[in-house]
């Protein structure tokens, strides 16, 4: 049910592989189609009923964001209330920030990250998650192939899986493509317990999961644990395999200390969701060895699974390319996010601005000007004779006259002077390109070195 679980937004990452847009905003806060990207996670929580939200944010970054989810009610109808927890800005990875949730939440969890733009049906998924009751479900989709060359550019630096799933979609490999050797090796263990394992490597990770509750214990035990796809999903898919159906007492005495160990962390961890009834056939049950009946349930437990969904939008926006290509593909699917409370608006059509664009409030542009899909932002300028095509211009963008900009993105109170041609740049905010400047596959950013 909805109500027995607790929507949290994973927020506080520092979004390194998005610099210079990130050198003064949190990639949380990079708009996208001119909406923060933060507001799309937000759009897909409504839209299924949840009323309040956790949101995980860096420390230096924690007014920011809430200044934005804040004004969310009035600029979207969003009625959704939330609220913030501070993560360590040195803690950066995605099981990190879960720890900080020890204590502030009663039910299983519903973790999204900030970046996922997603029309998936969240119903479908929680109804998979509690029909398997697993410990941890994987939302998976499936790629789309490249529409053309273009598209083939900007999915080149999607992150690509080997993923392996069983007949009953139960998680029993999941690895990082460029990890790989040329050989695929698999334990015995696992393929004694699972002969039919189909593998994939077409699927995105959408780093959209349902958990238990006591996952957050686990993870306060075991603090080695940063990451959620590439340590935690491993580790519970390792120490599934140390819990067979049935196991002698030889082959348990035999079992290192250190596996006995975290076997106990696992277990005391997993008791936290067996209800009290189950305690009491535990009790009542002639079994006493420390691998019985309590071990099957334990070893079923820990059961990952993956939902795989076709034919939904699911886009991580998670590097330079991926943003570019979101706010390309979002122009003509903006109006699937809207929200029931939502004001609908109207986009006056600006001379020289195609229908494939996005445009923010009081745009100022001059005579002769052509700008093809792009997303411009609120308070920019644009010089007479310029032309700018698949580009994004954030807030407070001055262009002059006669520039040419294509495939670049321009961050806030940038200022380009006449003459300018730029293509695959990236301009970090408060830069100023100088006039007649001819630059191709460029990073611009301010120099903030000390000068003596």
């Amino acid at each position: 049910m909805m109500e027995d679980l607790h929507p949290v937004i994973l927020s506080a990452g520092r979004g390194s592989r998005m610099y210079p847009l990130t050198e003064e905003r949190p990639k949380a806060l990079l708009p996208v189609c001119n909406r923060p990207m933060i507001w799309y996670p937000v759009q897909l929580l409504e839209k299924h009923g949840f009323t309040v939200a956790t949101v995980l944010v860096g420390e230096s970054s924690s007014q920011q964001v809430s200044t934005v989810l804040e004004s969310f009610q009035n600029l979207y109808g969003v009625r959704m209330k939330f609220s913030l927890v501070t993560v360590p800005d040195n803690d950066t990875g995605t099981a990190d920030s879960l720890r900080t949730l020890k204590g502030k939440v009663k039910g299983d969890l519903l973790v999204v990250s900030c970046d996922l733009i997603s029309t998936v049906d969240l119903h479908g998924l929680i109804d998979f998650h509690q029909a398997t009751n697993s410990t941890f479900t994987a939302l998976l989709a499936e790629a789309s192939p490249p529409e053309d060359d273009s598209r083939k550019k900007q999915t080149a630096s999607v992150e690509r899986d080997i993923i392996g799933l069983t007949e009953s979609s139960q998680l029993v490999y999941f690895g990082a493509k460029a990890d790989l050797d040329d050989n695929l090796v698999l334990s015995r263990a696992l393929l004694n317990r699972h002969p039919y394992i189909r593998f994939h490597s077409q699927l995105l990770d959408a780093h959209l999961y349902v958990m238990k509750r006591w996952v957050i214990d686990y993870l306060n035990e075991n603090r080695s644990i940063s990451s959620v796809k590439a340590e935690l999903i491993p580790h519970f898919m390792r120490h599934n395999l140390l819990f067979p159906s049935q196991t002698s007492q030889k082959e348990e005495t035999g079992r290192s200390s250190s596996a006995a160990s975290r076997y106990h962390v696992l277990s005391d961890c997993a008791q936290s969701c067996v209800d009290s009834f189950e305690q009491q056939a535990y009790g009542m049950s002639s079994f006493t060895g420390l691998w019985d009946l309590h071990d099957n349930h334990l070893e079923r437990l820990l059961h990952c699974h993956a939902l795989v969904v076709k034919d939904q939008l699911c886009l991580r926006v998670n590097t330079l390319p991926l943003y570019m290509e979101a706010n390309r593909l979002l122009q003509h699917q903006l109006s699937k996010f809207s929200i029931e409370n939502e004001q609908p608006s109207s986009q006056p059509r600006v001379k020289g601005v195609s229908q494939d664009c996005s445009v923010g409030s009081s745009l100022q542009i001059h005579d002769k000007v052509s700008v093809k899909r792009s997303c411009i932002g609120n308070h920019c300028s644009v010089g007479e004779k310029t032309k700018i095509v698949g580009s994004v211009l954030m807030d407070h963008v001055t262009v002059g006259e006669g520039c040419t900009i294509q495939g670049s993105v321009i961050c806030s109170h940038v200022h380009v002077e006449e003459g300018v041609s730029l293509k695959d740049c990236h301009v970090g905010a408060n830069y100023t390109v100088t006039k007649d400047a001819d630059l191709r596959g460029e990073t611009l950013v301010v120099d903030r070195g000390l000068h003596f």
